[in-house]
């Protein structure tokens, strides 16, 4: 293989990693779902200005609603796994709003306004919608870094020279699942083509296709192995090592 070969193929892979990043973010990120969970964050704060009674009914209505967003965010068509760098992310987001709570709170109160929680929560709420986008590049620019790991060998691996298996397993390498269907329409391959490649890589020992049921609904998701990814890396590795020549 020659440099512009290797660069080409190596274009190609980072094109379907950052895409099938894109399409986890933006399904994850969609106002669908956050507004609920945004909702259920003002019904909270805006509790403790109502009676005993109510405020203890908003504040459960409030932790139903975000008992729910794991359950709806299983239903997105690409999965990842929660990483320690996901959950920092999301931890100093959350500390954030918190205490912008707090600090508007103060300021009410201060100022003498009626129903302080309310325009708090409403004042958090709004810095949680403008900092939305922020958030979720930051995650983006994470998930980018993780993908320049580099394996200690890198070598050429024979099943993956076919460029359809190569397309099936790049976005793979980003993300945990993904659905079948949603892979197809990404990498823009056709049915019969997708089976035939599939039940290769399934017997090769380098993804795994299996069902789950999502809210009723049966899913046919795939996932990279253990050997799987270990190839692709060592392939990609390669691939680059030939790219870099002058």
């Amino acid at each position: 293989m020659i440099p512009d070969d290797a660069r080409s193929v190596l274009h190609d892979i980072r094109r379907l990693q950052a895409e099938i990043v894109d399409g986890y973010l933006r399904h994850g990120f969609a106002l669908h779902y956050a507004l609920p969970m945004m909702l259920a964050a003002f019904l909270l704060f805006a509790s403790f200005d109502l009676p005993a009674s109510w405020g203890i009914a908003a504040r459960t209505v409030a932790c139903v609603v975000f008992a729910l967003g794991p359950i709806l965010m299983g239903t997105l068509p690409v999965q990842r796994d929660v990483t320690r760098a996901d959950l920092m992310i999301t931890l100093s987001w959350v500390v954030g709003l918190l205490g912008g709570f707090v600090t508007f709170r103060i300021i009410t109160w201060a100022l003498g306004l009626p129903l302080p929680s309310t325009i708090a929560a409403a004042a958090t709420i709004v810095a949680g919608l403008v900092t939305h986008p922020l958030i979720r590049r930051t995650y983006q620019r994470q998930y980018h870094q993780e993908l320049q790991a580099r394996p200690m060998n890198a070598s050429f691996d024979e099943i993956l020279h076919v460029p359809a298996r190569l397309s099936i397993m790049a976005p793979l390498t980003a993300v945990t699942r993904v659905e079948v269907g949603f892979l197809r329409d990404l990498i823009k391959i056709d049915d019969a083509e997708l089976r035939r490649e599939l039940s290769f890589l399934v017997q090769s020992g380098y993804i795994h296709i299996g069902e789950r049921q999502a809210l009723g609904r049966r899913r046919t998701d795939m996932q990279m192995t253990l050997r799987g990814r270990q190839s692709f890396a060592c392939h990609a590795a390669a691939l680059e090592d030939v790219a870099t020549v002058a």
